[in-house]
């Protein structure tokens, strides 16, 4: 894989890449989603769009909890005035 296709699938320019490569060092994050794909026996980029999909779901949880919380607060304000 190029450095450019590597670094559209990681969300990191191609600079950052070379530098990987030049030092031996990887970022914790790179590291565990190319040890997960290992793992899995799964391509790097089905790795990534399965943790977006659970990013993505628990978003929607927490979006839809903040939601919920804003209108309790609502309400009970709205009950608190007319009191």
């Amino acid at each position: 894989m190029s450095q450019d296709g590597l670094g559209k699938i990681i969300g990191a320019d191609v600079q950052a890449i070379a530098r990987w490569e030049k030092s031996g060092k990887i970022p914790k994050m790179a590291d565990k989603l190319i040890r997960i794909s290992y793992l899995g026996n799964s391509s790097l980029s089905h790795v990534i769009k399965t943790l977006n999909k659970i990013i993505s779901v628990r978003l929607k949880t927490m979006q839809n909890q903040l939601l919920s919380i804003v209108l309790i607060i609502f309400i009970l304000s709205t009950r608190l005035k007319g009191a």
